[in-house]
């Protein structure tokens, strides 16, 4: 149940398959019908309870096809993690995860370094190119897409390394993504195509679906994206210390505000004296960036991609171990910074 707005959402997170016109070769394009929901029942579904997440697991068929699907709940997060496994037989057609979500009035794709509007999908250049041929409905994104009224809305984190294969059906108010492809024995040479090629097996994905209040903008979208497609590795080191000694919790380098988002930081010299950062403007606002390090800073260049000095670089600050400056809109910003080596 959508509280806020008092609309039963049945169905979030349902796997589907759609059928499709068995192609003349190995190309399927489409379209997309009719679609076949999944058989399920009370005893296929098993739930656990525990401090960290709720999950509930569900097994369901689609003829010879077989589906697992586990919905986690994390306490204190608004995120709803999918789990989905496919075992997929012969066919012609796809399995994607359904979300009918009740809204339609604005979508948008997270794109490298930004987000684009896809409210328009028949006024886009090149729609009869590609896989988009077979799937009027269907869109480009990478990481994400949002489907918001302005108050409140929803978004989509596709499974890591998937950055395409997003559907939204406007009249049904669902937003889709394709998971798997299946192919049929194609004639001729591609006869000889392995089973894998064609969509069969056993195949998994991670998904998730997060309401948010506002625009994707003050939700901040894209950090939950990253969350997901980028996650945080922790190590544990067994080598004993020698002399030195270092706080509880620390941060090498903070950045603020929400909308600029850190995308590499590297050592450029053996030294570890100077790094580069690049840095984005993830909204399409204006940002007074503040870049916070763990030493004193001696001096921040801004360069172009190839670290070469900027012919009109911004106007940068540097107070102690803080470096500021102003970034314009979707504004994509790398520096040279060098530390002081006293420290």
């Amino acid at each position: 149940i959508d509280k806020k707005r008092g609309v039963a959402l049945g169905g979030l997170g349902d796997i589907v398959f759609c059928d499709m016109p068995t192609p003349p070769d190995w190309y399927t394009t489409g379209p997309l019908e009719p679609r076949h929901d999944w058989t399920s029942s009370a005893s296929q579904c098993e739930y656990v309870t525990g401090p960290v997440y709720s999950a509930l697991r569900a097994k369901g068929t689609f003829g010879s096809h077989a589906a697992t699907r586990e919905l986690r709940l994390w306490h204190g997060s608004k995120r709803l993690d999918y789990r989905v496994t496919i075992d997929a037989g012969e066919g012609c057609g796809v399995f994607c995860i359904r979300f009918p979500l009740g809204m339609s009035k604005s979508v948008t794709a997270g794109i490298p370094f930004g987000a684009e509007p896809r409210d328009h999908l028949d006024q886009e250049p090149f729609r009869g190119e590609s896989w988009v041929l077979g799937y009027p409905e269907g869109f480009q994104a990478t990481r994400w897409a949002d489907v918001s009224d302005g108050q409140r809305g929803y978004t989509f984190t596709c499974p890591p390394g998937m950055h395409t294969g997003y559907l939204f059906r406007r009249q049904e108010q669902a937003l889709e993504f394709i998971l798997l492809q299946l192919r049929p024995d194609p004639p001729g040479f591609w006869a000889q195509m392995d089973p894998s090629i064609k969509g069969g097996g056993h195949h998994e994905w991670r998904c998730a679906l997060t309401p948010h209040e506002g625009g994707w903008q003050d939700a901040a979208s894209y950090r939950d994206a990253l969350e997901t497609h980028v996650p945080l590795l922790a190590y544990h080191s067994t080598t004993e210390p020698t002399g030195a000694s270092l706080p509880q919790d620390a941060s090498f380098c903070e950045v603020s505000p929400k909308n600029v988002v850190l995308s590499s930081l590297r050592p450029i010299e053996a030294s570890h004296t100077t790094w580069e950062l690049r840095l984005y403007e993830a909204t399409g606002r204006t940002a007074d960036v503040a870049i916070r390090l763990p030493r004193t800073i001696g001096k921040v260049t801004e360069t172009n991609f190839l670290g070469e000095p900027t012919a009109t670089p911004a106007k940068i600050t540097i107070h102690d171990k803080e470096i500021r400056f102003r970034i314009p809109p979707w504004k994509i910003v790398t520096l040279h910074v060098e530390l002081k080596e006293s420290d």
